[in-house]
């Protein structure tokens, strides 16, 4: 839905990054729907890097992240509010790196 509605824009993006690898298949197949072709009309790129990312028609861009560290980055911030430590101004970073495959490429002439 969310992406039926960006391609309804004036103008739509060129490229959009979905909150994870499910929701950016689900704009795959929204594009296609609309007669649209990945990369070649819009780029997409997820996050999580699911298993069968790079099963998908073209192979899904997607940014890794390592769900160990999220879960213990999560706890360590949890048992920081728990014990009523200091939490503003504190700085939780997870390491991530991009993945390119095909479902992504360059803009052409500035879009």
């Amino acid at each position: 839905m969310a992406m039926q509605n960006l391609l309804k824009l004036p103008h739509p993006p060129s490229a959009v990054m979905a909150s994870n690898d499910l929701t950016a298949i689900g704009a795959l197949g929204a594009i296609h729907h609309a007669g649209l072709r990945v990369p070649d009309d819009i780029s997409i790129i997820g996050f999580d890097d699911m298993s069968f990312a790079q099963l998908t028609q073209p192979p899904l861009t997607t940014v890794v992240i390592s769900r160990i560290q999220l879960a213990i980055t999560a706890f360590a911030a949890l048992d920081r509010l728990i014990r009523k430590e200091e939490t503003n101004g504190v700085d939780y970073r997870i390491p991530t790196h991009l993945i390119v495959r095909a479902s992504t490429r360059a803009l052409r002439n500035g879009g």
